[in-house]
């Protein structure tokens, strides 16, 4: 296709179709309710970062019965979800139809929503028909010009797809990288759902974060474009628990930008001797622990590589076969492994701690967990040709992550120059306590991220060392962690919820992040366990909802008309009836729309067999004043069928 012709955009419409994620269970496997619990009042929620949301768009619409005017795209969140209430989304794009896109409200949900996100109080939302922010609105490819600039750090792209020749989307991806290095304008993007090659034109990207699926089922890879962007490097770089790589990729994006907001609102975290800080085009002040490549290191060093999910699938075989073992240190399906909120934050909250190179001989010692951002790696004529960290170590498993970008001129003035420069860096791990033996190393040629992990040895000294292949005067960020096993339970600390505990049984029912054998308090309803007649129990046999019906022995405690087991399975809370499914909402979105009229279409037709929390919420008729009064079966209607159809045209409100 043209370099100035419309490009091909395939949205996932699978990703339309799906089950969606239940917050509370997701939230807990990703870390995130654990750091809520710990960090109380002081939680992060991305209140100081504005982001962006390129969508595909989901279809057209006629809008004025003109056929001289061409039809709008349906990209849009709808602003109206109460998951969005207070924050104000603006279309960048300035082709609003009056539509809306149930995907890009799904989304958003999961990105900035209020109650599903991890960074709740995102204000501000720059949004996008991905077509449109590709050319004009935003990279301007097709055009000899710099990308556009703005005050966005954050910008979500679930949407696959590809201009369809090597040459032209090698020119998209070299201005989506430069935009990454100069404005630290972080882009993290989707696989393609199911296994197979990588369609997705901005996973081949260097300096973005690429996303997939906790289970795997997602595209991996690169494709072979020129000399400069080759095939085989390791993608995605990190997985979510999620359905579809969407959800992923969001949760993903949320969780930069809560990282993002911490380390602004922390500047004491950011401490190379020579620049604490940079400015992007906008004139915006950007700490070192809000650069790009520490968010990106510290993302998939905090990321767990086996996992013990309540939602979906597990991780269980990383690396476990030689087809997996990629030469940058991750598994060529998975990345670094699966998203962990709690133990980035940590990461990065242990703060800069500088080389002995930048900090004088002596210096570089580091501590269990920390990062590092050296803004000019090598320096004049070769000067600082290598940077060496130190540290003894009282056991545990190392996981090192060092990440670079892709260098694109992009010029001087306004015109764009792509010619593109990519270094190749290593990652060594010595044992110094006698004479130096190296123990581990990261070396591909190819990526420009490298992982170490290494089981240390209680009482040797160690040098974590970062080698460029060839002279250079560049930056990069490094991030680490050790996972220590205080109670020798084979758990780490760092996913331990009792590590002090080795007799724990991880149980944690009031998800409070201390697993239920230390937590004096199990079901967290207030009374101590010694007094508490039911200590797993929180409705403590009280009758909430006054149907002479003890909590215990009811399965609707709250009346709101659902089971607790489906309210629990979706997210919500079986004892509060305020806090419900939505009737009709069939792919759980909190949005009864098309969607959801399909789906109820499928299986009143037998081509879809309903899950028991879609029953639960699309068995709906008769209505009664009002209320949905379904009498107890296993299947939908074609009288429910038509009341969702209705909700979803605004014809009925139930």
């Amino acid at each position: 296709m043209s370099r100035g012709g419309s490009f091909a955009l395939g949205l996932l419409l699978v990703q339309l179709l799906a089950g969606g994620t239940a917050h509370a269970d997701f939230s807990a496997d990703i870390g995130y309710t654990r750091l809520v619990a710990e960090l109380g009042a002081a939680m992060p929620d991305g209140a100081g970062v504005l982001v962006t949301h390129a969508e595909a768009a989901t279809g057209t619409v006629d809008h004025d019965n003109d056929p001289a005017t061409a039809p709008l795209p349906i990209y849009l969140p709808d602003p109206a979800n109460t998951q969005f209430a207070g924050k104000t989304i603006i279309d960048q794009t300035g082709k609003a139809s009056g539509y809306y896109s149930g995907h890009a409200t799904s989304v958003g949900i999961q990105f900035y929503g209020n109650v599903s996100s991890s960074a709740p109080g995102v204000p501000v939302i720059h949004a996008y028909n991905a077509d449109d922010w590709l050319q004009t609105d935003f990279l301007r490819y097709g055009t000899g010009y710099k990308p556009l600039q703005g005050s966005s750090r954050v910008a979500n792209h679930s949407w696959v797809g590809t201009i369809g020749d090597a040459a032209s989307d090698s020119g998209l991806l070299r201005r989506l990288d430069w935009v990454i290095e100069t404005d630290e304008f972080i882009q993290v993007v989707g696989s393609n759902n199911g296994v197979g090659s990588n369609l997705n034109l901005a996973s081949g990207a260097y300096n973005a974060l690429t996303v997939g699926r906790t289970d795997g089922l997602h595209s991996t890879g690169t494709n072979a474009l020129d000399a400069d962007y080759v095939a085989g490097r390791v993608r995605p770089e990190l997985v979510a628990p999620s359905v579809v790589t969407s959800y992923s990729t969001a949760a993903v994006s949320s969780a930069a930008a809560l990282l993002v907001d911490a380390a602004h609102a922390n500047p004491g975290w950011s401490t190379d001797p020579v620049s604490i800080y940079t400015s992007n085009r906008n004139g915006d002040t950007i700490y070192n622990g809000e650069r790009a490549e520490v968010i990106k290191a510290v993302l998939m060093t905090g990321a767990l590589r086996a996992t013990a999910n309540t939602t979906g699938a597990d991780l269980t075989d990383y690396r476990a076969s030689p087809a997996y073992q990629a030469a940058n240190g991750l598994d060529t399906r998975f990345g670094a492994g699966q998203l962990n909120v709690y133990n980035s934050y940590h990461i990065l909250a242990a703060g800069e701690q500088n080389s002995d190179e930048d900090d004088g001989a002596g210096s570089g010692a580091i501590g269990v967990r920390g990062f590092d951002y050296d803004p000019a790696f090598g320096g004049n004529a070769g000067s600082n040709a290598s940077a060496s960290y130190h540290f003894t170590a009282t056991g545990g498993m190392l996981t090192a992550t060092l990440v670079w970008h892709i260098d694109i001129a992009g010029g001087g003035g306004q015109f764009f120059t792509d010619t593109a420069t990519r270094y190749d860096l290593d990652l060594l791990l010595y044992d110094v306590t006698a004479s130096p033996l190296l123990v581990n190393s990261s070396a591909s040629n190819i990526d420009n991220t490298e992982t170490v992990r290494y089981m240390l040895e209680s009482g040797h000294d160690y040098r974590l060392q970062v080698v460029p292949k060839a002279g250079l005067d560049w930056d990069y960020a490094l991030a680490w962690q050790i996972d220590l096993d205080s109670d020798a339970d084979g758990i780490p600390d760092q996913q331990d919820n009792c590590p002090l505990d080795a007799n724990a049984d991880q149980l944690d029912t009031d998800n409070d992040g201390a697993g239920d054998a230390c937590d004096s308090d199990d079901d967290n309803d207030g009374t101590p366990d010694a007094q508490d007649a039911f200590p797993l129990d929180p409705a403590e046999d009280t009758d909430t909802d006054n149907d002479g019906i003890g909590n215990n022995a009811d399965t609707d405690d709250d009346g709101d008309g659902f089971d607790d087991s489906v309210e629990i399975t979706l997210g919500h809370d079986p004892l509060n009836p305020a806090d419900a499914p939505q009737w009709g909402d069939l792919d759980f979105n909190d949005v009864v729309d098309a969607v959801d009229v399909l789906l109820a279409s499928r299986a009143v037709f037998d081509s879809l067999s309903p899950s028991t929390e879609q029953l639960a919420v699309g068995r709906i008729a008769p209505l009664v004043n009002g209320v949905p009064t379904p009498a107890p079966g296993n299947t939908i209607g074609a009288p429910d069928l038509l009341l969702i159809q209705q909700k979803a045209l605004g014809l009925a409100s139930f």
